[in-house]
């Protein structure tokens, strides 16, 4: 006869081991479901029209082109929308 606490310890290991078995089975599941999805986002996700930079005011377009790294100190408007076109 076996005692209790073995029985509890032999089907926590056999339980662990299924576990780790079938972890990557999971893993994969996991990651071909999240690609689905990110494909039937990007799908859905209506494309954005173009922004006229011509009709954006000034203090937008240095927004714009500061938030992309550019230094616009002393540029016109007509020099950021070239820059940012």
């Amino acid at each position: 006869m076996v005692a209790p606490f073995i029985k509890r310890r032999r089907r926590a290991e056999a339980a662990a081991k299924k576990a780790a078995a079938a972890a990557p089975v999971v893993e994969e599941a996991v990651e071909q479901v999240v690609e689905e999805v990110v494909e039937e986002v990007a799908e859905e996700a209506p494309a954005e029209p173009a922004q006229d930079l011509d009709s954006l005011l000034k203090r937008e377009l240095v927004e714009l082109a500061e938030a992309a790294g550019h230094d616009v100190a002393g540029l016109t408007k007509k020099e950021l929308v070239e820059l940012l076109s």
